[in-house]
């Protein structure tokens, strides 16, 4: 079929794009849902029109002037697909409506239409002139409202240019034919929300759709778009709508509101900066505050060089030491080693209470001495976050991580639910009930200390009434003593070694407590 015959129609409506011809429909299959989950264009599928029509590259002078549109904006979509394939950019023109004001005839043409005014050319103000897009192009096509069909007919079209056309390999660069659909934006925005950088995106996306010339936008258009989405979350503040947001959570999750209120302050562990020291005094009075056991072996190395020093170094750190005991150790050490004056040495005894175990035995730190678990998290938080992002994003995102962490947590429970340790000691039953409270990795914890029970012997039990007094020490070393202090009434445990206070886990002087204690159980139930 050479021509389009008198009176052959294109429609472009609502579910389907279809081009009469003496009565036929040519179904191009196209929707305006397709478009938006990714499928083919308006463009793409008016060019991929069946042997029974003509492709777009095809049409002739006379083909368009005697087509037919369901309505204005099908005529403009038409023509810019048309300049698409043709390698120019379409402009609105010309509008004429009729008395009440509806459109009537609309004209479309060449961006490259008219001529730049004089006036602008003669400035002297100007350090340096824009270069010259309007160059008089005629190209066009006009299309005007039948009353009789209710179509829009194309009354008049002028195809030829005055100047060169794009050609179809640098067609997708120009600004008219980028930008992201509906499906490329949902896509985008996910990825974005979920942390990836947009470099990667915009790998993904080319990987995904083939190509630049096959993608639809450039990496410009990609940044641009997430940057307006980012302005529109943030458009009466940032730290407003953060706010916001977690006020939103607060009022939807107790245990998040509950945590606003706490008056309890945790444990933080630095590496000993001292604006970050003030800083903490500030926002969280109550804390406990602990200098990183790494850091400070690490200055200790670069201050002292004493090999020896810097093993009893150690000692004085992690040793669970009592105060005086402490105290005592230190003195002996700093006079062993000949560093008694020593500046680094003062400087740290006079800030011992952030760093010796001693000062911390009745201090809830989770096992936690460096820095180095808080790096590891800082690595996860990094893989989320990033450092260009908004106050409202990093909150968005730290949710993602808190998801990760929570997920472990759920996955060590399962282990604890679902699994069974092999139980080795004649102790098998109180490492059973063990077993059902900690998690599988702590409880490797808890069982080294119901192994060291064996090795313990009570020195001394005193019977106070409501308390009862259990004096204990390891075989073979009765100068090491430990008390452990029980409260009948309220069935609590109080050990001098501070080990459940500082770490969560029972000590073997509690577990060799306990034991006794349900011996004497059951020698009352048997009597």
């Amino acid at each position: 079929m050479d021509e389009f015959c008198e009176g052959s129609c294109v429609n472009l409506d609502d579910d389907n794009i279809y081009i009469n011809v003496t009565g036929d429909e040519f179904d191009v299959n196209h929707s305006e849902d397709e478009n938006d989950s990714g499928g083919p264009s308006v463009e793409e599928e008016l060019g991929r029109m069946d042997h029974r029509g003509k492709r777009m590259e095809d049409l002739t002078p006379v083909d368009i002037r005697n087509m037919e549109f369901a309505s204005e904006e099908h005529g403009e979509i038409f023509y810019r697909a048309y300049a698409k394939r043709h390698g120019f950019v379409v402009r609105k023109d010309e509008i004429d409506r009729d008395i009440k004001g509806n459109v009537i005839m609309r004209q479309f043409v060449c961006n490259k239409e008219g001529n730049r005014n004089k006036k602008h050319l003669m400035r002297v103000d100007r350090k340096k002139n824009r270069p010259l897009t309007r160059l008089d192009c005629q190209a066009k096509i006009r299309i005007h409202l039948d009353y009789k069909t209710d179509k829009w007919k194309a009354v008049s079209f002028v195809e030829t240019h005055n100047h060169e056309l794009t050609p179809s390999t640098f067609v997708h660069l120009l600004p008219s034919n980028r930008g992201l659909n509906n499906a490329d934006k949902a896509q985008v925005g996910r990825l974005h929300a979920y942390g990836v950088r947009t470099c990667h995106i915009m790998g993904y996306m080319l990987d995904q759709k083939g190509g630049y010339g096959s993608l639809g936008f450039c990496r410009k258009d990609l940044y641009n778009y997430i940057e307006r989405q980012k302005l529109e979350k943030i458009k009466d503040g940032d730290a407003h709508s953060a706010l916001c947001y977690i006020q939103a959570k607060a009022n939807n999750d107790p245990t998040l509101r509950a945590s606003f209120l706490a008056s309890e302050d945790a444990a933080v562990v630095t590496d000993g900066d001292s604006s970050m020291r003030e800083a903490i005094k500030q926002v969280f009075p109550n804390a406990s505050h602990r200098l990183c056991a790494w850091h400070l072996h690490k200055n200790a190395c670069e201050n002292v060089k004493n090999a020896g020093f810097l093993d009893d170094f150690k000692v004085a750190m992690y040793s669970n030491f009592t105060e005086d005991q402490f105290e005592l150790f230190w003195k002996r050490m700093v006079a062993k080693h000949g560093l008694v004056g020593n500046k680094w040495v003062s400087k740290t005894y006079e800030n011992r209470s952030l760093w010796a175990t001693a000062y911390f035995r009745d201090k809830f730190f989770g096992r936690i001495r460096t820095t180095s678990q808080c790096e590891a998290i800082n690595s996860l938080v990094k893989a989320y976050v990033n450092k260009k992002d908004t106050i409202f994003e990093f909150i968005n995102r730290f949710e993602q991580v808190l998801r990760e962490y929570r997920n472990n947590e759920m996955i060590a429970d399962f282990k604890n639910l679902f699994t069974e340790p092999v139980l080795t000691t004649s102790l098998c039953k109180i490492k059973s009930e063990a077993s059902k409270i900690f998690t599988l990795e702590i409880f490797w914890e808890v069982k080294s200390e119901i192994e060291v029970v064996g090795a313990l012997n009570v020195n001394e039990r005193l019977d106070q009434g409501d308390k009862l007094i259990f004096k204990m020490s390891h075989y073979c070393n009765r100068g090491s003593e430990f008390q452990v202090e029980y409260d009948v009434v309220n069935s609590k445990f109080v050990c001098e070694c501070r080990l459940f206070e500082s770490r969560g886990i029972p000590c073997s002087h509690i577990i060799c407590v306990i034991r006794i204690l349900k011996a004497l159980t059951h020698k009352m139930e048997d009597h």
